[in-house]
């Protein structure tokens, strides 16, 4: 639906809230295991998505959008310990599992837009 007020949205009132997705993880050719992913839409903006040429490398752009992005996860370290959103527990995710998260929140935050035809 198009906004129909009087005054345009500021960007606070846009900004959608934390959501929870479920991210599919193959553990085997025939098990995937699920993984609770919270994020906030709202701090994945067109700033957000730079690759700044300032020296730093890929696996430090993901880490830093997985920070920026991601406020809670269900994934366990090997004592069975809840693994931290912080620099080191993503150092110890596989990097196509840093990528599979990244690509979920990507494609969740896509607005599910309606578009209206005159007849």
């Amino acid at each position: 639906m198009l906004y129909t007020g009087r005054v345009m949205p500021n960007l606070t009132e846009l900004r959608r809230k934390a959501r929870t997705i479920t991210v599919q993880w193959p553990v085997s050719e025939s098990q995937n295991v699920a993984i609770q992913v919270t994020y906030d839409p709202g701090k994945i903006t067109m700033a957000s998505q730079d690759i700044p040429d300032d020296g730093k490398t890929l696996h430090d752009y993901w880490e830093e959008r997985v920070m920026d992005y991601v406020s809670a996860w269900d994934l366990m370290d090997d004592d069975g310990k809840q693994l931290p959103v912080s620099p080191e527990g993503i150092a110890k995710l596989e990097t196509a599992l840093v990528q599979t998260i990244l690509l979920a929140i990507q494609e969740d935050a896509r607005p599910n837009l309606r578009t209206t035809t005159s007849t």
